[in-house]
C-alpha cells in the first residue's frame, strides 16, 4: 500500500542459473496470489507499468 502496484515492475533475472526460470510463471502466480493481487494488478506489475516507464507504447507495444 505504501508504494502502490502502479510503481512496481516484475523481473525474472533470466537466464541466470540462480533465477526462477523455467518456473517463473508458476512462482509469479504463487507470489501474486499470496499477496491477494487481482488480475488488473498482476497485469500492471507484469506488463503495463514497464510499457509506461520505458515509453514502449511509441513502438506499438500496448499496456
Amino acid at each position: 500500500d505504501a508504494v502502490g502496484t502502479d510503481h512496481i515492475l516484475w523481473e525474472t533475472d533470466y537466464p541466470h542459473s540462480d533465477g526462477t526460470f523455467p518456473h517463473s510463471r508458476k512462482i509469479a502466480h504463487e507470489l501474486f496470489t499470496a499477496a491477494g493481487m487481482n488480475a488488473q494488478e498482476c497485469r500492471m506489475v507484469l506488463r503495463s507499468n514497464a510499457v509506461k516507464a520505458y515509453g514502449l507504447d511509441r513502438f506499438g507495444v500496448t499496456p
